[in-house]
């Protein structure tokens, strides 16, 4: 035992390497598997890292602008990329802004409450001092608005026919002198009666005809439905703007079919030939949908039991309807409904097409020229936006659409009286 520990001690070197390798043999299986799982777990760690990252460079992109169903584009974000798409949306919201404030103007046009004595402001609530007169006041300019409006339009009505039998009279007695040596006691034979006959329906086509040529289209204020005058029962304030509102949306129907006739110079050849009846539906409309203040952001949401359109009252815009009924150039239809349409955001919704009758219409001296013509009668469609009417809506008739009242009492400084004088007050 003795030798082997002196063996050992002088042999120190070599007996270390020996334990040395039996330990290695032993011990660097197990050390390597401990390294190796967690090598793997770095490793794992940094490819989940890269994948996220990966992720988060390849964006799934599509262009602010783009139309629906266009598929997104992978891309890597950076800079400049995120500067141009800014840059795209900036040029988006601006090109909506100024296509609201196209749309607003359009159905705006130059439409303002009418003058008043003095500049007395109506709408939405006049002094107390002008309560007890205005009614009265108002009803008088209204009635001379919708008088005026047919000259805007450059309408007419057929000759007056007391002013036509005269000049009938004076035709045939100067007929029966000149060409039947007759006078006006002398009585006709069968034959003489039928050429007298004929000539003076010559003259009062004739009379017609020019008649004609002076106006753009026949039409008067007894096609519409007027407001009357109570003393006794005067209208409210909300009555009154409910009359005004009437006025604007006739006024705008009458110009969109003044305008199928712009190119016209008369009656004969324009497609339009007269204006039987216009009737707007009554007024303040229910709610149909949300009565929040205007909001372009969000989708206003159709109602197709309400209309074919699907548009209903909302808080975006009021809907209202129109009944119209035409003689119009049976194959110039298209063109008018075209005009129509044109006009301001209007649809129609509904047509019928009758034949006219041009025998009764000439009768009573309407001359339509010598193209075939058709009773045309149509369901209109009207938007108004409330961005520009809300702020002349009485406190009578924002209740009855479901509107809350105005957080301030306003006064004729404070109204929109003309396009473009700020934003309105809700």
């Amino acid at each position: 035992m003795q030798e082997v520990t002196e063996w050992l001690k002088a042999n120190m070197l070599i007996v270390l390497c020996i334990v040395i390798m039996i330990a290695a043999a032993i011990g660097f299986p197990w050390f390597a598997a401990t390294m190796n799982t967690g090598v793997q777990q770095r490793l794992n760690t940094k490819t989940r890292a890269l994948r996220d990252l990966r992720n988060i460079q390849e964006y799934s992109f599509v262009a602010p602008g783009a139309q629906s169903g266009v598929a997104p584009t992978k891309t890597i974000v950076n800079p400049k990329l995120v500067k141009r798409y800014k840059e795209a949306a900036a040029i988006l919201v601006n090109d909506s802004d100024s296509i609201k404030t196209l749309a607003i103007d359009h159905n705006r046009k130059n439409f303002l409450p009418v003058t008043l004595p003095n500049n007395i402001t109506l709408f939405p609530a006049p002094d107390d001092e002008h309560r007890e007169v205005i009614g009265r006041q108002f009803y008088e300019a209204l009635m001379t608005e919708y008088a005026s409006l047919f000259d805007l339009i450059q309408a007419g009505s057929p000759p007056d026919r007391s002013t036509l039998v005269e000049d009938l009279r004076r035709s045939a007695a100067q007929y029966r002198d000149q060409m039947l040596q007759k006078d006006v006691s002398d009585s006709l034979n069968e034959k003489e009666f039928s050429q007298l006959q004929e000539y003076l329906s010559g003259i009062r086509t004739e009379l017609d005809s020019k008649a004609a040529q002076s106006i753009k289209i026949y039409g008067d204020t007894s096609s519409l439905v007027l407001p009357t005058f109570s003393a006794a029962d005067p209208p409210t304030i909300g009555q009154m703007f409910n009359w005004q509102w009437t006025y604007w949306v006739t006024r705008d129907v009458l110009e969109g079919v003044a305008s199928a006739n712009a190119a016209s110079a008369s009656v004969a050849s324009a497609p339009v030939k007269r204006v039987v009846s216009l009737s707007v539906a009554p007024l303040p409309i229910e709610p149909q949908g949300s009565t929040s203040p205007p909001n372009w952001s969000s989708q206003v949401k159709k109602n197709y039991a309400i209309s074919v359109t699907g548009r209903g009252n909302n808080g975006l815009y009021q809907v209202v309807m129109v009944n119209l009924e035409l003689v119009v150039e049976t194959n110039r239809i298209p063109e008018v409904l075209d005009a129509l349409a044109k006009q301001n955001f209007i649809s129609i919704v509904d047509l019928d097409v009758y034949e006219a009758n041009t025998s009764a219409d000439r009768r009573v001296g309407y001359f339509y020229g010598t193209s075939a013509v058709s009773n045309i009668q149509l369901t209109l469609e009207t938007v108004w936006f409330k961005d520009w009417l809300m702020p002349y809506l009485p406190a009578e008739t924002r209740a009855a659409i479901g509107l809350p009242p105005l957080p301030v009492a306003q006064s004729g400084s404070n109204m929109p009286n003309a396009p473009g004088s700020g934003p309105p007050q809700y």
